[in-house]
């Protein structure tokens, strides 16, 4: 069991990697909502009062139910996630935050070339959003590339 400062600052040692399963439930004890974030973006967004994750109805496991399972795998390019067992599953693509010339060169960059315009959302890292959540477990697990 942890809190949600003690379940971030485990995830600070994975900001870097894009290759990753994070496995965690997740108690709402004075939260309605909590969200899970990589780089900026909502990799998990559950909404108990609307029924809602990522904005899509999902009425949770049980009825009253303020505990939520996500099992959750980052692959570079998307992410796959599935909720409490399989019960509700999504996948799409996340953004590329890797800066490319025409960031670097772009005219609103006036630092010149190598001016990096994603820097600060790629570190970030990941990040879990609430009010006091309560994680009931988290586990971590670091991914290796087919192609190397």
């Amino acid at each position: 069991d942890l809190t949600q400062a003690e379940a971030n600052e485990l995830l600070k040692a994975f900001a870097e990697d894009d290759l990753l399963r994070i496995k965690l439930s997740v108690r709402l004890s004075h939260a309605t909502d909590f969200r899970l974030t990589f780089r900026g973006q909502n990799l998990v967004d559950y909404d108990l009062n609307g029924n809602r994750i990522n904005g899509q109805f999902y009425p949770g496991k049980s009825i009253g139910s303020t505990e939520i399972e996500a099992d959750v795998y980052v692959d570079r390019s998307m992410v796959e996630a599935y909720i409490d067992g399989g019960l509700f599953s999504y996948s799409y693509a996340l953004d590329d935050l890797r800066p490319t010339r025409s960031d670097a060169l772009a005219p609103e960059n006036t630092s010149g070339p190598g001016n990096d315009p994603f820097a600060g959302r790629r570190a970030e890292g990941y990040i879990l959003h609430g009010n006091r959540l309560h994680i009931s477990s988290i586990e971590i697990f670091r991914a290796r590339s087919i192609w190397r």
